[in-house]
């Protein structure tokens, strides 16, 4: 089996995978073997719509990453593509998030995983491979929460404008990220073996606990970003709360974040929350997860998780961070109280959709729409960039459930009945 992506082919020749089945999609799975032990592949490639992720897709990686999580077993995944697969509408977004809750779980299991990304790496598959400790870059990778036609667009010029896509690869490319932690830059003359016997040993090195990653995105914050979010802090009062916490709640809000405790069925419980006009970025994605971990290490046992935040920030400033990894923080600080026993309720009462819902969705075991509330696979003008039109279809009642985005909605006062 041959491969566009020369590391892809190296990979796999040192593994000596063998496919097991036909592709599915973008997706081909198989095994290999690595220094006698079994290595399980899956490769995903630019076959069509620029080797999106769809429901299909979603499935297959899906069940991998549940056995890997089961067995401990190392897994090699070769990622070459844009995200999610827009086209599909919601229920790309909800299969993704099956997706990576799976992932999440072999993360945290200890499952060794090499992520080997080829040329695009954007979106969902940006946020999909920061959850792997591991990446080996080719030198025409680019990684990125948000595409280079949107980086660009945001930034004030067009995808097409030679300059702006020299500005936009500089930020986003394999140079700009290669000194980043777990990253490794291959070039075609180099053997590969000794980054994969390293990322796919049994051991695995203080460095690739999740929390230590977390420190170490909090190291790299600007300095001069460091009191973002820290103003006033406001208490807040709105019958959605009242409704949604019928004990009492306390609960105030600092720069979009909200913190504080709410009584429901009968019991307290811990409470965090992105609220605001402002996109979700790195200082407050790292806030966030700051605060999830804290309460890991103190032993909680419930959490209800708000979301009213439309999108992830996509700009320039924020992927020169890689706004990815701190959106992958949050999921695995998510997942890791959940795995330390505690119950996660995430309830959305505004729009989202897209990085910051998954980030705040993957880990939960139950996901409640507000009637009024909206979740998309991407704000509009991101989806038109993409797309090359506006969605005209509207979200009706039972399409978050439909497309397994949300397991209920829950009328909270959001709209008139």
């Amino acid at each position: 089996m041959s491969f566009a992506t020369p590391a892809f082919e190296a990979a796999c020749d040192a593994v000596r995978f063998k496919p097991l089945g036909p592709a599915v999609g973008n997706v081909t799975l198989g095994r290999g073997e690595f220094e006698s032990r079994v290595v399980h592949v899956a490769i995903i490639e630019r076959r069509v719509a620029s080797g999106s992720i769809g429901v299909l897709e979603a499935g297959k990686l899906a069940a991998l990453f549940r056995v890997v999580a089961i067995e401990q077993s190392p897994v090699l995944v070769c990622l070459d593509s844009a995200g999610a697969r827009v086209s599909e509408g919601l229920a790309a977004l909800g299969a993704f998030r099956r997706l990576c809750a799976e992932a999440l779980r072999a993360r945290l299991a200890g499952a060794p995983t090499a992520m080997v990304l080829g040329t695009h790496c954007f979106g969902g598959a940006s946020f999909l491979s920061m959850l792997a400790p591991n990446r080996l870059l080719s030198s025409n990778t680019r990684i990125a929460m948000s595409g280079p036609t949107i980086l660009a667009g945001a930034a004030g010029g067009g995808a097409l404008d030679p300059a702006m896509r020299t500005v936009v690869d500089a930020v986003i490319g394999a140079n700009a990220r290669t000194g980043l932690p777990g990253f490794r830059a291959w070039m075609a003359e180099q053997s590969i073996e000794g980054w994969l016997r390293q990322s796919l040993a049994p051991a695995r090195p203080p460095r690739d606990d999740p929390l230590h990653v977390h420190r170490t995105l909090g190291d790299r914050l600007p300095s001069e970003r460091s009191g973002e979010g820290h103003g006033a802090r406001v208490a807040l009062q709105r019958e959605c709360f009242d409704r949604l916490f019928p004990g009492g709640y306390s609960l105030v809000e600092q720069g979009g974040l909200v913190t504080g405790t709410g009584v429901r069925d009968g019991a307290s419980r811990d409470v965090v929350g992105l609220v605001g006009k402002a996109p979700l970025g790195a200082v407050r994605a790292h806030r966030l997860a700051a605060i999830v971990w804290a309460l890991r290490e103190r032993g909680a046992t419930a959490l209800e998780v708000l979301l009213d935040c439309e999108s992830h920030a996509a700009t320039l400033d924020e992927e020169r961070l890689l706004l990815s990894a701190y959106l992958a923080d949050v999921a695995l600080a998510l997942m890791a109280l959940r795995e330390s026993g505690a119950t996660i309720r995430l309830t959305v009462i505004g729009d989202t959709g897209g990085g910051v819902y998954l980030a705040a969705a993957a880990a939960a075991h139950h996901v409640a729409v507000a009637v009024g509330a909206n979740v998309n696979v991407l704000p509009a003008a991101a989806l038109a960039s993409i797309l090359g039109t506006r969605p005209e279809e509207a979200i009706t009642v039972d399409a978050h459930r439909t497309a397994g985005v949300a397991d209920e909605e829950i009328a909270l006062g959001l709209l008139e009945t």
